[in-house]
């Protein structure tokens, strides 16, 4: 191969930084040999039993595998296969009894310690990696060592009645598993796991809730239960135990147990995203006008109707046939355009976490930012506060999941890699080979299952069912409108400066090159991103995007903050045009403002917004005064008390969007409803 042709291979598997270094045939040749695990787990009821069933295959990457153009090419004779789906077909690792409780579900933790001590071990020149965890959300918890349902649902800490905090969500950063088992192990409750408690930190009377506090460094004095408890769950902000893989060993790091790139991600597209269409199609009705709402009620009866659970392909269906649904409403001069954008924003969600991985680019990537960003802003103008459901089902984990999440897992995994539609299936066929073929004896349904169950997925195929199935959607997503350019308009970026500003760090790294390279400004429009169908997929400004062969989660976070700051710096220099007045950002707990010229004070400015953030004034522009700015009294109007989370303190003006109900406008949320529902305004007041 000769440096050319290395260069466009880095290039074409995203380690351009290996093309110029002079180790990097080395490097890239090592990777080749890591072929990266992604395990799955799941409990159901199999003859009146229950039983658990783990699963594990490959995730496809070209460094390992063969893309559909080579397949073809290197074997003309055979039929064309989706070499993505042929490679994660899933494998049946292990299937026993189990209950689902927390005392039973630890039951084959032993065993797969076994195992990971070998996987390391090369065979035929293949080393295998445990890499990722994907399942649905009573999986993630007990994998992370979360506790089940309650405050805090989503692996990521950030509790349930904060999931409608946008920019509270935005900056919660997710632990590590290896932060995690710290976190569990740096107090003394866990020590208890030893007797057999499985969840060390529940359940404990009060002196023991103090000296876990003291044992981490917190004291209180005279203080009641109740109030102890609460500090307790503040600090350990639902870590119930440590990680499933490290109970038996809790204080062996990750890399001593052999997961030390094992990545828990924080969402499952299958089950959150046919819980969101679910729900949406349940409670859409009752936001489009009395003059609308039977037919949408129809709409909803004839696909949802009793049921508690609908399976993932017909979600997706459903959601399609809404979109057009909502089209002809609107141009019918029903409903306001509103609805069937927000509608088309969750299509535009689910093709791109079901896209292929050849599909991944820079452009899809900002598009699905952009359209989960505009998907949660329309459900807060569209549906504000719930009337069918509770605002904690509507806005809840799953909807968390898919708007934060998603796109952050997008980063570096292909989602379509981290859907676990082959695994959930694997059940219904565990249960007809057992119900066929079995005396129903518990004893008798594991080895017979899992015999059957090798043999059955050796001669079928199952990838060719759910390609089927897929082809439909894709039929009907076809006959949708062309998609548009994302674009947020200028009485949002007025409205809502710290709202977008909350956005744009997310994608610094879209923002960072510049005017008319990912974006653009108008004066009437807004800002509009280059993220349509007719926009470049890549551009040569940037950015690259990143694999989870060399790049964890974390470290890609940490990434996207550098990039921040570097977008702060051209804008303070002026370099960088955003269509803001100035930015907010931290330093050392200080609030500072910059704005265009004003390196020089920042310091001035940080202290000076500290002393006024409370008495409603803020600092004017630096640069239009010699003396490093004017005071100017806020605009607050409602903004009476400050909403304090983990970014920022939000003094932005209390106005609300524009109204995006139609002809009904007896639902439409009163302008502080909405504003608590972004995070402006607390809960409590």
């Amino acid at each position: 191969m000769t440096q050319e042709q290395f260069k466009h291979f880095c290039t074409k598997i995203l380690e351009p930084k290996h093309a110029e270094h002079h180790n990097g045939k080395d490097t890239i040749q090592q990777k080749e040999k890591e072929w990266k695990l992604k395990m799955w787990h799941d409990h159901s009821d199999i003859l009146n039993h229950s039983y658990v069933s783990f699963m594990t295959c490959f995730l496809y990457d070209p460094i390992n595998f063969l893309t559909d153009e080579e397949y073809a090419e290197r074997f003309p004779e055979k039929k064309k296969i989706d070499v993505q789906s042929f490679v994660e077909r899933p494998q049946l690792y292990i299937f026993g009894l189990s209950g689902s409780s927390d005392k039973e579900q630890p039951t084959y933790t032993e065993t797969r310690l076994e195992d990971l001590a070998n996987v390391t071990e090369e065979v035929e020149n293949i080393k295998s990696i445990l890499r990722v965890f994907t399942g649905d959300n009573p999986a993630r918890q007990f994998e992370s060592g979360q506790q089940r349902g309650g405050k805090f649902s989503c692996v990521c800490g950030v509790p349930g009645s904060e999931h409608s905090n946008f920019m509270k969500c935005y900056f919660t950063e997710p632990l590590t598993l290896e932060e995690r088992r710290k976190h569990a192990v740096s107090g003394q409750a866990w020590q208890s796991m030893a007797s057999g408690v499985a969840n060390p930190f529940q359940g404990l009377r009060k002196e023991h809730i103090i000296e876990e506090l003291e044992s981490r460094g917190i004291w209180l004095h005279d203080e009641k239960k109740p109030k102890v408890q609460a500090k307790l769950t503040e600090i350990i902000h639902g870590i119930v135990r440590p990680p499933a893989i490290c109970c038996l060993h809790p204080l062996k790091s990750t890399s001593e147990l052999n997961i030390k790139y094992y990545e828990i991600l924080a969402c499952e597209p299958l089950h959150d995203l046919t819980n969101v269409i679910q729900n949406l199609i349940q409670e859409l009705p009752h936001h489009v006008g009395e003059n609308n709402k039977q037919d949408f009620l129809s709409f909803s009866e004839t696909t949802i109707g009793n049921k508690n659970q609908i399976k993932g392909s017909d979600a997706r269906l459903y959601v399609v046939k809404l979109a057009k649904c909502s089209i002809q409403k609107y141009e019918e001069g029903k409903i306001t355009e509103s609805i069937p954008n927000l509608v088309n924003s969750l299509v535009d969600i689910v093709t791109i976490c079901y896209s292929d991985y050849d599909t991944r680019s820079p452009k899809q990537l900002l598009w699905l930012y952009n359209q989960c960003f505009v998907f949660e802003l329309l459900c807060k103008s569209v549906i504000g506060n719930p009337q069918k459901l509770t605002t904690r089902k509507f806005y809840g984990n799953h909807f968390h999941c898919i708007t934060i999440h998603v796109p952050e897992t997008a980063r570096i995994f292909c989602i379509k890699s981290i859907v676990p539609e082959q695994e959930e299936r694997s059940f219904g066929t565990l249960r007809r080979i057992s119900e066929k073929t079995t005396n129903r004896q518990p004893k008798f349904v594991v080895d017979n299952a899992m015999l059957r169950m090798k043999f059955q997925t050796s001669l079928n195929n199952p990838t060719e069912t759910i390609a089927k199935q897929n082809s439909t959607v894709s039929k009907q997503a076809k006959l949708l409108p062309a998609k548009k350019r994302t674009v947020l308009q200028s009485t949002l970026l007025k409205k809502f400066p710290l709202l977008i500003q909350s956005h744009l760090e997310r994608i610094a790294d879209f923002v960072l090159p510049g005017k008319n390279v990912w974006w653009s400004v108008d004066a009437e429009d807004g800002m509009i991103f280059h993220d349509g169908p007719e926009d470049h997929e890549r551009r040569p400004d940037g950015p690259q995007l990143h694999h989870f062969r060399s790049r964890s989660l974390k470290e890609e976070r940490n990434w996207i903050k550098q990039k921040w700051q570097e977008c702060l710096n051209h804008f303070a220099s002026g370099e960088l045009q955003l269509p803001f007045r100035r930015l907010k950002t931290y330093e050392d707990g200080k609030i500072i403002y910059i704005s265009k010229g004003t390196k020089a004070h920042e310091q001035y400015t940080g202290l000076m917004a500290e002393q006024n953030e409370e008495s409603g004034v803020r600092l004017g522009r630096p640069d239009q005064e010699p003396d490093g700015g004017s005071l100017e009294p806020l605009d607050d109007g409602k903004s009476e008390k400050r909403y304090t989370d983990l970014r920022s303190k939000n003094e932005e003006s209390g106005v609300r969007l524009e109204p995006s109900h139609d002809m009904d406008k007896e639902n439409e949320p009163l302008e502080e409803d909405l504003l608590y529902l972004y995070g402006m305004i607390p809960e409590d007041r």
